[in-house]
């Protein structure tokens, strides 16, 4: 058999090792196992998916909320504009009848308002022309931010993308070490089983070794004592063989053998294994 340091057996088998069942140790030795930790790992993995879970959850309710208010405001907005629209062509209607009305007075002035027209296309194309370099200006200033922030946007992504490889590097090394030490536990585990079968077997050997000559000498002495009881009740039976012919397979006298085989039967259910 092989053989494993008896060290090992409080940590492994402490409920066996612990036969005194008032001993505290005797109590503990079923609480504790060689899975205790990775259980534990594994519950509090458990709890921070759970965790991440609800934060997403929680997360996604704001953002349908903040849709939701978006979509309300915008609803707002086109009915006020639609209102405004309704209100512009009422007052330009107005304009319309009121310039009609007074048509007649105007032809005399359509020389001034000629002019006047004239000078404010002028003055309108000058301002929209300045209008769009204003704007032509911010939008190339626009497009730089928007260039700045896509970088950054980009940087922080692949740092994002590095640092959760790195974590999933990290788990996937903590699960490979875990399994690792499963893995010994598991064979020491294996070699103190076979250890402690092979110590039963021989244990069993010999207990039954020890009981066959236990066996073996009671029936010789329970001969022995029936030769010695038969004579003593039969003295004119001159046919019966010693102790030494009985237990070589000699046959008694009838009387005897009667005797002796009530006499042997408490002893043999006894030794019964």
């Amino acid at each position: 058999s092989s053989s494993v340091p008896s060290a090992c057996f409080p940590a492994i088998f402490p409920r066996l090792m612990a036969t005194n069942p008032m001993d505290p140790a005797f109590a503990r030795a079923g609480d504790a196992g060689p899975f205790e930790s990775a259980h534990t790992a594994l519950l509090a993995l458990q709890q921070q998916v759970q965790n991440l879970s609800t934060a997403l959850e929680a997360e996604q309710k704001q953002r349908a909320t903040d849709v939701a208010e978006l979509r309300e405001a915008l609803a707002q907005e086109a009915a006020q504009r639609e209102a405004l629209g309704a209100q512009a062509g009422h007052d330009l209607q107005t304009e319309v009848r009121r310039m009609t009305a007074s048509q007649d007075r105007l032809r005399f002035e359509v020389g001034d308002v000629m002019a006047a027209v004239k000078k404010e296309v002028t003055e309108r194309s000058t301002s929209v022309e300045q209008l769009a370099e204003t704007l032509s200006r911010e939008a190339a200033q626009l497009a730089s931010q928007i260039e700045q922030i896509t970088m950054t946007e980009k940087a922080d992504f692949e740092k994002l993308a590095s640092d959760l490889q790195g974590e999933a590097s990290d788990r996937m090394y903590a699960v490979s070490t875990l399994n690792e030490r499963l893995d010994k536990e598991a064979a020491r585990f294996q070699e103190t089983s076979e250890y402690i079968h092979a110590e039963l077997t021989d244990h069993k050997r010999m207990t039954n070794e020890v009981h066959q000559g236990v066996q073996k000498g009671v029936e010789m002495m329970s001969a022995t004592i029936l030769g010695a009881k038969c004579a003593i009740n039969h003295p004119g039976s001159a046919s019966r063989p010693t102790t030494a012919a009985t237990m070589a397979g000699a046959s008694p006298t009838r009387d005897c053998q009667s005797e002796e085989q009530q006499d042997l039967t408490p002893a043999r259910s006894w030794l019964s294994p």
